[in-house]
């Protein structure tokens, strides 16, 4: 039997090239675009666009779900290619692409009053999946894709709320001078309380990220976290406040402005505040990262390069922004001790690091050999479970208490951000 199938496809990160080249030039790409689906759909299906930088193909009479999903891979393909040349540049894009087909064995049930409504929603759905998967592939349509769909919306929603209504909170992450074991830093994690549960930060950041909520959910952190950094400043503890950015955070307009007008309405220092971007960040995001980055660090914020060494940057990369702080990935952490191999790039990333004159953050340090290992080979300062758990301010409070840190000049850096079992986490 053949039915009527719907393919979705949507630019990868399109909106970087408005901002680059401008809406012109944006629209001659899209016209580009719109030539290679045309090729490469045959001629009896319909090719359109569907939005901005979206394009829907119906193909009126499909063949098999396996038939539809080859035609999505080439329309993926077909993108890809080869450079987009316009205005004189090369602009390489990628696309997200979603499947979808009217009938039962596809997980679409036929609808007797709008079937192709229903696949073009299906479709879309499996597209934003493609997306949320990294772009550049085509996912097909399966009936727990709504599912999810509808559970994203809920902690859209829920997440809407809790912000406006007081429902998160932070909690601090300290980093150490391993020399010393004092306290120089803490790292802003934030926790989201729901009916008196706890919702792990890994359920509702993602969401967040897409949906563009972590735009305000971000200013607040920020704002909470420089608050709580300015009260520490007054109460003469020598300690600086880390938070980390990601990449839709950056872009958006007015992003510098609004951390300079956090700054000032907390009084925190700006050399009290660190600023973690993921190295991923800087190889898959535009010029304009790097530029917002330079802007912040010219105001005086510092900079740290998260998770650095998993395998998306290279060295060459910390020539990209201003960076002040390398902050090494916990799985080089876990090797020290009994893996001759990772325990020699540590030693060369913190060798590296020292000379550029960079400072070192050893993340997720949870053993006592591993603390040994970075001392003997100089890594300045650490991170982990091993050193402190996650806490609310006064138990950062009782530790500097403890170790006796009082000021003495600005803060040497801020804190790394990972913890066993919660790969997904909020530092800001």
């Amino acid at each position: 039997t053949r039915r009527i199938g719907v393919i979705f496809l949507d630019l990868d990160r399109f909106t970087a090239v408005n901002d680059s080249i401008g809406h012109g030039a944006g629209d001659l790409v899209l016209a580009q675009a719109a030539r290679r689906l045309r090729a490469t759909v045959p001629v009896h299906d319909t090719v359109a666009r569907w939005g901005s930088d979206e394009f829907a193909v119906l193909v009126e009479n499909a063949g098999s779900p396996a038939e539809l999903a080859e035609l999505a891979e080439r329309l993926v393909g077909a993108i890809s290619a080869e450079p987009f040349r316009v205005a004189g540049q090369q602009i390489a894009l990628t696309a997200s692409v979603g499947v979808a087909q009217a009938g039962r064995d596809s997980g679409t049930p036929d609808h007797p009053d709008d079937p192709t409504g229903l696949v073009l929603r299906n479709a879309d759905v499996a597209m934003s999946r493609a997306k949320e998967a990294g772009g550049d592939r085509a996912e097909v349509y399966a009936a727990h894709m709504h599912a999810d769909v509808v559970r994203r919306l809920e902690i859209v929603t829920g997440l809407q709320r809790a912000i406006s209504n007081g429902e998160l909170t932070l909690q601090y992450q300290p980093i150490v001078e391993l020399a010393t074991s004092r306290v120089v830093g803490a790292e802003a994690l934030v926790r989201w309380w729901r009916d008196g549960e706890v919702v792990a930060p890994r359920e509702f950041l993602g969401v967040a990220e897409e949906s563009g909520l972590i735009v305000p959910l971000g200013e607040w952190v920020l704002r909470q976290a420089c608050a709580q950094g300015a009260a520490w400043r007054r109460a003469s503890w020598d300690v600086g406040v880390s938070v980390n950015l990601s990449g839709r955070q950056i872009t958006a307009p007015g992003f510098t402005a609004r951390v300079a007008a956090i700054l000032a309405e907390t009084g925190l220092p700006s050399t009290a505040l660190t600023v973690e971007v993921n190295e991923r960040i800087l190889v898959e995001e535009d010029g304009l990262i790097a530029d917002r980055l330079a802007e912040l660090h010219q105001m005086g914020v510092r900079m740290a390069i998260d998770d650095f060494g998993i395998g998306y940057a290279s060295l060459a990369h910390l020539r990209q922004v201003p960076l002040d702080i390398i902050k090494i990935d916990p799985s080089f952490v876990a090797g020290l001790g009994h893996d001759d191999t990772l325990t020699l790039l540590t030693k060369t990333v913190v060798q590296v690091g020292r000379e550029l004159g960079l400072r070192v953050i050893a993340e997720g340090i949870e053993q006592p050999r591993q603390l040994s290992a970075l001392r003997e080979m100089g890594c300045d300062y650490g991170q982990g479970f091993l050193v402190a758990r996650p806490m609310a301010a006064p138990g950062v409070e009782a530790l500097m208490r403890t170790e006796g840190v009082r000021t003495s000049g600005e803060a040497p850096g801020g804190p790394a951000k990972h913890e066993p079992n919660e790969p997904a986490r909020l530092g800001m």
